[in-house]
């Protein structure tokens, strides 16, 4: 004992809650590998954050997390990182998994600067019947694209022991979240050295035309298309440019806005 009660402690107390109270009787697999107590196992699951490809500012979203096998999955601790200048945290829930259960367990750590949640179903005879273990609902305060990275994924099995995790972004353009209005993002990374990514929000068709000038207001480079509703993202590579501050402009439509961006070799 080292005082502290943490996750590995709650991942033991439900175990032993299992075996000692509850004696429940051997499930019966659904396909896959079968372990103690016919409850599946898995050495690897994947974790996926369903995210806005590109956010629009002062707009809600909600982020889904995923897992690829639930019913192999005993509990969870998930420490994620955001970027605190482009979104704030409103509210983070249990998701679907926990209401194909009985007995569970949902922490938010309100106290931590990230996203730090704990999830733990009881029950010798139970398991998550459905991959959504979480939602994080984000309200962004500027255009761009989200970033949201994984600090530690510990996932177990029912038997208390670590599953590799495969933590990944999947971008959703469905309807609720195609953009309303024209915006231009701030690039991102910036400062950045030589590459950045810039993205352009379309509520309709448009024709676009992304121009980027030198400080002497020179064209150093343009890039032009067309594109239905959505989101069109440009990588641009400044490496044979050097360093300084650069304008880049955009024209879509009746749509104009100019931003600044640094280049930092």
């Amino acid at each position: 004992p080292d005082g502290d009660i943490d996750f590995d402690d709650l991942i033991a107390f439900a175990i032993n809650y299992d075996q000692f109270r509850c004696g429940g009787t051997a499930l019966q697999g659904g396909g896959g590998p079968i372990g103690i107590g016919g409850k599946p196992i898995a050495d690897a699951v994947n974790l996926t954050a369903e995210v806005p490809v590109f956010m629009e500012p002062n707009r809600e979203y909600t982020i889904s997390l995923r897992v690829s096998d639930p019913g192999a999955v005993k509990g969870y601790h998930l420490v994620f990182d955001y970027d605190h200048d482009m979104i704030d945290v409103v509210d983070i829930e249990a998701g679907q998994a926990f209401s194909t259960v009985d007995q569970s367990f949902f922490y938010v750590d309100s106290k931590s600067a990230n996203v730090d949640i704990t999830g733990v179903v009881f029950g010798a005879d139970a398991m998550f019947a459905d991959n959504e273990i979480a939602t994080v609902t984000i309200r962004s305060k500027a255009s761009g694209r989200l970033m949201f990275s994984d600090d530690l994924l510990d996932v177990r099995d029912h038997e208390g022991q670590p599953i590799d995790v495969a933590f990944s972004l999947n971008g959703s353009t469905n309807p609720g979240m195609l953009p309303t209005s024209f915006s231009l993002s701030q690039n991102y990374p910036n400062p950045f050295n030589p590459t950045t990514t810039i993205q352009l929000a379309l509520p309709t068709a448009s024709n676009y035309r992304l121009t980027i000038y030198n400080i002497a207001g020179q064209v150093v480079d343009e890039f032009s298309g067309y594109s239905e509703a959505g989101f069109v993202t440009i990588d641009w590579d400044a490496s044979r440019l050097a360093s300084g501050i650069y304008l880049y402009r955009v024209v879509a439509g009746s749509f104009t806005d100019t931003k600044k961006m640094v280049l930092l070799k």
